[in-house]
Parts: C-alpha cells; structure tokens; sequence
C-alpha cells in the first residue's frame, strides 16, 4: 500500500477528495461533462460542425483544475 490514500480506503478518500472542491471546480466538472457528451454526439450522431480536436481540448482544459484540487495539489 502505497500513501495516506491506501490507508484511508475509497469512500473516505473521495469524500475528502471531493470536499476540496470549490464551486468553480464544480461548474468546471459540470461543463466539462457537457464537453465530453458533445464529443460522443460528434461520434454517434449527425453533430459535426465542430472539429473534435476543439471539443477535446476543451473537456481536457476544463478538467485539469477541478482535477488538480481534487488530488490536492496546491
């Protein structure tokens, strides 16, 4: 086991992960699930008016601050 994450187990650790989360984190979260079903509607359907790269890149950008608080960094 490696860290305090081992010791805590999974249900402790995403509380305390998730506690850190500020409401842009949050709103951050929420757009960037809005991205990502944008990117699988590109996949599946007729939605192709925007270039997938542009929506990956915006899943991705908006993902990495909510996920950097979560995992603690500071």
């Amino acid at each position: 086991m490696i860290g305090k994450e081992a010791e805590m187990g999974y249900p402790t650790w995403m509380t305390a992960a998730t506690g850190r989360l500020s409401p842009t984190d949050l709103a951050l979260v929420k757009w960037s699930c809005i991205a990502f079903g944008v990117l699988l509607a590109q996949r599946f359907s007729g939605v192709r008016q925007l270039d997938e790269r542009l929506v990956g890149a915006a899943v991705v950008a908006l993902a990495i601050k909510p996920a950097v608080s979560a995992l603690g960094a500071r």
